[in-house]
């Protein structure tokens, strides 16, 4: 049997891929006098991995041809998720992934508890695939899959097993939040599993353990119903508690790492809520001031505050300043925190420089019909320098301020007031048309991409004036890697 293997495994793997895979491949078993349970018979008998390999591909094949095995053949599926050889374990939770049947998810839900077990797997491909399986299966029959017995299970493994399979195990558990409708994030709420993976690590002494938690909690942020959880877990609480105790962050590496996860997890936040909701930002600001603590932090000289912990203030008010009501609130209530990116886009150096250019991009690129936000953007864009200051940007040896410089370029071309700045800086605009100046792929293709804003600008025409907005045009007509055909002279050979 074994030393067919191959040829088998080659004539099935073809028949499954025919439009009629089911009657080929039974035809073909009838011929050979073949059943599923010989190449079973193979992977029980294990005598090699080689063989293994190719059984189990036969197997796939039957499957992908005929579905899975029926209800009677449990116990085979059951050996297989036990099976110490991983392509053994990986191959019966594809094949319980590829069929999405209801009978099928029936038989995911028995399963159940030798998918969980396979999460603490040594071979990580395993544990990923029964994750994504579990995943899936929590996104069409959470209440079932999550029963006392497998919270249980989950709890046990996060508890008990490796730091790798806790962390695994949290991030699986957010991830089905993440994905579940009001009503479910209630249920899976009720079974207190949030309680040990959640409300446990944020307050351990394990820094690692609280950062990864932290970062994971980030998925929640893009739904309403996940961020009511946060609100309502008092998540948001524990952050904030983190950045406003960074008075003590040079004393302590934990609390600094704390503090710059934190601001990373606000940034995030702030980005999700500016565009979801015209009032969400501000009522949150309201309840627990991250954007006072920021702004604090960037402006303070009371307290030493480090270049990475400055980076994340900087990227977090670019992501709060990115949306026309987290603009509004930023120059209405926290002016010193705008003030404190240009200042750093201005006399930064660095990477710090880097960043803030970079944020103010964030917060030039936004709804440039709001006549607050154009106003507010335009007093950005004077105090920074203008487009003198744009101009040493993308002139820098650095690609990645020339790339933020071409950022901020492109953002201002969607205001007429940007345009005009364009139109009169004579300096910007013969830098921008000679191709010649930007030698690396990624300039070229943002500077492209500048070209692409300012020809497709309803009012470009208008007020660049023709001959100038036929020459942006051109250069977006052509792409961003076009050079010009050099000519050749043909030298007689000696």
């Amino acid at each position: 049997m074994e030393n067919a293997l191959s040829g088998y495994s080659f004539d099935l793997v073809q028949l499954a891929s025919k439009s009629n895979s089911s009657e080929s491949v039974q035809k073909y078993l009838d011929d050979k006098q073949l059943t599923l349970n010989h190449f079973v018979g193979v992977v029980i008998a294990a005598h090699s991995e080689s063989a293994v390999d190719t059984a189990c591909e036969c197997i796939a094949a039957i499957c992908k041809a005929a579905g899975l095995a029926s209800e009677s053949q449990m116990a085979l599926l059951s050996d297989g998720l036990t099976h110490p050889l991983a392509r053994v374990r990986i191959l019966v939770l594809r094949l319980l992934a590829a069929d999405a049947s209801s009978e099928r998810a029936q038989t995911r839900l028995q399963l159940a508890p030798l998918i969980i077990d396979c999460l603490d797997f040594a071979d990580s491909a395993v544990a990923s695939a029964a994750s994504a399986l579990l995943l899936a299966t929590a996104s069409t029959h959470l209440s079932q899959l999550m029963s006392p017995d497998n919270v249980s299970l989950l709890t046990a493994l996060f508890h008990t097993s490796s730091d790798t399979v806790s962390l695994r195990v949290c991030d699986l558990v957010i991830s089905m939040a993440a994905q579940s409708s009001p009503s479910d994030m209630h249920a899976l709420e009720a079974t207190g599993v949030f309680e040990s993976m959640i409300t446990e690590p944020l307050d351990s002494t394990d820094i690692m353990k609280r950062l990864n938690t932290i970062e994971i909690l980030t998925r929640l942020q893009s739904t309403t119903s996940g961020f009511q959880f946060l609100d309502r877990t008092a998540v948001l609480t524990r952050i904030s508690q983190f950045m406003r105790a960074y008075e003590r962050a040079n004393e302590d590496i934990d609390t600094l790492l704390s503090l710059t996860a934190s601001i990373k997890f606000f940034a995030k936040l702030a980005l999700a809520l500016g565009a979801n909701s015209d009032s969400a930002l501000g009522l949150v600001e309201d309840a627990y001031g991250f954007i006072q603590t920021i702004q604090t932090l960037l402006t303070t000289e009371e307290v030493d505050v480090r270049l990475d912990v400055k980076e994340a203030c900087l990227y977090a008010i670019g992501n709060a300043g990115s949306s026309r009501p987290g603009l509004i609130l930023l120059s209405s209530h926290y002016p010193q925190s705008l003030d404190a990116v240009v200042e750093a886009a201005r006399r930064g150096t660095g990477a710090i420089r880097v960043v803030a250019c970079e944020a103010l991009s964030c917060i030039l690129d936004n709804d440039a019909a709001d006549g607050r936000v154009s106003g507010e953007s335009s007093r950005l864009f004077r105090d920074v320098g203008g487009c003198l200051f744009f101009l040493a940007m993308i002139q820098s040896f650095d690609e990645a301020l020339r790339v933020a410089g071409y950022a901020c370029l492109k953002a201002i071309s969607t205001y007429d007031w940007g345009l005009k700045a364009i139109r009169e800086s004579g300096q910007l605009v013969a830098f921008m048309l000679d191709r010649s100046n930007e030698k690396s792929e990624l300039g070229m293709k943002w500077r492209f991409s500048v070209m692409e804003s300012i020809a497709r600008n309803a009012a470009a025409k208008e007020i660049l004036r023709e001959e100038l907005f036929n020459r942006f045009v051109k250069y977006a007509k052509e792409g961003p890697f076009y050079s010009e055909s050099q000519p050749m002279v043909m030298m007689a050979s000696m």
